[in-house]
């Protein structure tokens, strides 16, 4: 009697282990895909603050995609926002432009409209919310195709994301505490 006792506990004690083990293999599992899923955001908080804008008409584009209207649409797409990639390709068109290559500048515009496009084909935005964007990257690029002046929105040399008035890196950071902290001489 007391051997089936016991021999009762050991099974429920290996079985509930197992159980336990289960569960914790679960747990593991769901903590390593629920991680990736956070590392698409650091596109969207830091989109490309080392990149540096190389024409007037990049950075107007790139300050309209910060205003109201446009914000909004980019923030339905899932996963890693197209932000980054519109300003890489328009740059890249912007550099194109600057050695006369208006074909491959051409093409990187077309690329950037395509992306637009593909979110209208998935369902992140409708054609309707999108076509301002495309308008309004058509008419900067075909303005610098021309050679055309074009009023720009944004004074930076560097595109920052969110820090529009504050400059990037440590710099800043230290002339301000010399000026709040003088040192004693």
């Amino acid at each position: 009697m007391i051997q089936c006792r016991q021999h009762q506990r050991t099974v429920d004690f290996l079985h509930g282990g197992a159980r336990r083990n289960q569960a914790g293999l679960l747990f593991i599992v769901a903590l390593a895909f629920t991680t990736s899923g956070f590392s698409l955001a650091a596109g969207w908080l830091a989109p490309a603050s080392d990149q540096a804008v190389t024409a007037p008409w990049v950075k107007d584009v790139a300050a309209q995609l910060e205003q109201e209207p446009y914000r909004d649409v980019l923030g339905n797409a899932p996963g890693e926002p197209p932000h980054p990639m519109i300003v890489r390709y328009l740059n890249n068109a912007a550099q194109a432009l600057q050695v006369g290559n208006k074909l491959l500048a051409q093409s990187y515009v077309d690329r950037t409209i395509r992306i637009f496009e593909s979110g209208v084909q998935r369902g992140y935005y409708s054609r309707s919310d999108v076509e301002p964007i495309t308008k309004l990257i058509r008419e900067r690029a075909e303005a610098a195709m021309k050679g055309e002046k074009i009023p720009v929105a944004l004074e930076q040399e560097r595109w920052t994301g969110y820090t529009h008035q504050e400059p990037l890196g440590l710099a800043g950071e230290s002339d301000r505490m010399k000026r709040e902290h003088p040192v004693a001489e």
